[in-house]
């Protein structure tokens, strides 16, 4: 319920319960009605012996049996013991006589913490505005004050919008809006005036959770209202819809358990997946299925530590990794084989990285020493510093190492300046991959609608079983590196010396482009002698353009065709030598050397 004063309303019409205004309710004088909700009505109230104003509940008003207000005062008592910066503050509750229409009334009164800035249903808090490390600080602070509440044993019951209150306070110099939780403990109040009488009235229905109205309270059920409230205050619209009667309980319940679980990010876009992941879980069907208040503040701080970071890393050298990064393998270090993959290991299609704002970019490292002891320090530093979203493996040719990345210009930026400082003697090359569409999938399902979403990829990521959210959509059913081709993957990389020229770059590469094509047309023809079928089904075609697009100097285009590979831990060794002839290379799977697989999405 609302305790603020109502804006606008009518001055010539007399206000409800207007003639108590002026009478004394325990220390307390009543001076203008706020609102109304339930059994309470709720009033603007001062102290007698000071100036400071107070929204003051008042249960007995109707026609409830006064004989049960006593009945109900412990159970207001308990409200008054819980103290959290984010819970609005409740005085010492009390019995008291009020004069209403010639009769005297018995009532049980609730003091309580007074707000001049109104509610977040009036306000929502976060609605079109992006939400920074201060924003989720004031959601974490306010699903502590919960959590306050239900260590008092306390159960809310009524989460909503309206139930919470903004203040302004100071934080030194500063004057900040504080978001507090405020009505917890009202519906045990009511249950016992009501001569504890089971009841489904009191919920309200767009934030009420599926199992409440078959009087099924618990801490659960308050997460799924927190959860809905969370929404409410991002996007400024109601979770759910439901009935255009809001009576109809049960066709709210029928709602609140089929339709699809809200997404925040569908409505406010700068609302980061992390939090409209966690509001989907917090409204999750099952109660069983919903984190907990401590599991929720967890996540929120893991978000925030990300954003305070500004740093690639997302997770550490996994035991196994280090242990060969330290001793080799077979204790040679001539003989350094790696293969490591992390604890995730689904490979995500393009289309998921896209989706988020990644774009893919290849990073070659030629080391001035390609010695072990190198290439132990590179790696653990790209496994530290590089480790969202990448494929590296160890080449002949001219360089040494390859990564492919799914990243943005800021970070590789960031990330270029700090191997050239780590690295400063080795050449280094960083460049955005070009016609990446079926890089590393069997297919790329941009020709159609889809129902991928970047809340749905951080669940995939993150094992979070989500409904409506199938993990076959976002991945490929390819898994490394169980199921690599036995046969040797071949490739072919055509380099071509480019040098300013009457043609423009553009038609140059379409030039290239169509001379690989029609030198591969007779390979494609080929069968597999045992199966029948077309060795090598397709060509795929990567294009990595110079950084410079002035051609005052000769520089080389190179495009690879592969004529076996899906994946980008397929992907050929880069070039042997320039020329204009196409020249086969090998790649890490003839080899068996150094190769680090993962495939984290950025957020």
């Amino acid at each position: 319920m609302d305790i603020t004063i109502k804006k606008g309303h009518d001055k010539s019409k007399q206000p409800p319960y207007a003639e108590l205004s002026g009478q004394e309710v325990g220390d307390y004088i009543v001076e203008d009605y706020i609102g109304q909700g339930g059994e309470a009505v709720v009033f603007l109230a001062r102290g007698k012996t000071t100036a400071k104003h107070y929204a003051l509940k008042i249960f007995g008003l109707d026609d409830s049996d006064a004989s049960r207000l006593g009945d109900a005062l412990p159970e207001a008592r308990t409200q008054s013991s819980v103290e959290h910066a984010s819970v609005v503050t409740v005085g010492e509750p009390g019995l008291a006589d009020v004069e209403l229409g010639g009769i005297v009334k018995s009532i049980l009164y609730i003091p309580m913490q007074y707000s001049l800035l109104g509610n977040c249903h009036d306000v929502p808090p976060f609605k079109d505005a992006p939400i920074n490390t201060r924003e989720i600080d004031t959601l974490t602070d306010l699903l502590d004050g919960l959590r306050a509440i239900h260590e008092k044993e306390i159960l809310h019951r009524d989460i909503k919008p309206a139930n919470i209150l903004r203040f302004e306070e100071r934080r030194g110099a500063a004057a900040v809006v504080v978001l507090k939780v405020t009505d917890f403990g009202m519906a045990k109040v009511s249950f016992a005036i009501a001569g504890n009488q089971p009841r489904a009235s009191g919920l309200t229905p767009e934030y009420m959770a599926p199992e409440q109205p078959d009087h099924n309270h618990s801490e659960a059920g308050d997460i799924y209202s927190m959860g809905a409230t969370l929404y409410y205050m991002i996007n400024g619209q109601d979770p759910i819809s439901g009935p255009d009667n809001r009576l109809d309980v049960h066709g709210w319940q029928k709602a609140h358990k089929e339709n699809p679980r809200p997404n925040a990010m569908d409505y406010n876009p700068r609302c980061p997946a992390q939090l409209a992941l966690l509001i989907m879980r917090m409204m999750s069907v099952n109660p069983a299925e919903r984190p907990s208040l401590t599991e929720c503040i967890e996540t929120l701080d893991n978000y925030k530590s990300f954003l305070n970071q500004k740093a690639l890393s997302r997770f550490t050298i996994a035991d196994g990794l280090k242990a060969q990064i330290e001793n080799g393998h077979g204790g040679h270090e001539d003989n350094y084989r790696i293969r490591f993959t992390p604890t995730f290991n689904a490979i995500f299609d393009p289309e998921v990285h896209l989706l988020c704002g990644a774009r893919l970019f290849v990073i070659r490292i030629q080391m001035e020493h390609p010695i072990f002891s190198e290439y132990r320090r590179l790696v653990e530093f790209m496994a530290e510093k590089f480790s969202d979203c990448f494929c590296m493996y160890e080449a002949y040719g001219s360089f040494d190492i390859h990564a492919f990345v799914w990243s943005d210009e800021d970070r590789v930026k960031i990330l270029r300046k700090d191997l050239r400082k780590q690295f400063p003697a080795s050449e280094l090359h960083v460049n955005e991959a070009k016609n990446v569409n079926h890089l590393h999938v069997e297919s790329f399902r941009r020709s159609g609608p889809s129902s991928i979403t970047v809340v749905g990829a951080l669940a995939v990521q993150e094992g979070i079983a989500l409904a409506g959210v199938d993990r076959t959509d976002y991945t490929s059913d390819w898994k490394y590196p169980e199921d690599t081709p036995e046969h040797s993957i071949r490739a072919f990389t055509y380099v071509e010396a480019v040098t300013r020229a009457s043609m423009d770059p553009a038609m140059l590469t379409v030039a290239i482009v169509g001379s690989v094509r029609q030198r591969m047309q007779d390979l494609l023809k080929v069968k597999d002698s045992l199966t029948g079928k077309l060795r090598f089904p397709r060509i795929t075609l990567i294009e990595f353009l110079p950084e410079s697009k002035q051609l005052d100097q000769p520089v080389a285009l190179v495009s690879f065709v592969a004529t076996e590979y899906r994946f980008i831990q397929q992907l050929p060794t880069e070039i042997i030598e320039l020329g204009g002839n196409a020249v086969k290379t090998s790649t890490f799977l003839e080899t068996g050397r150094l190769v680090i697989q993962s495939d984290k999405v950025l957020f």
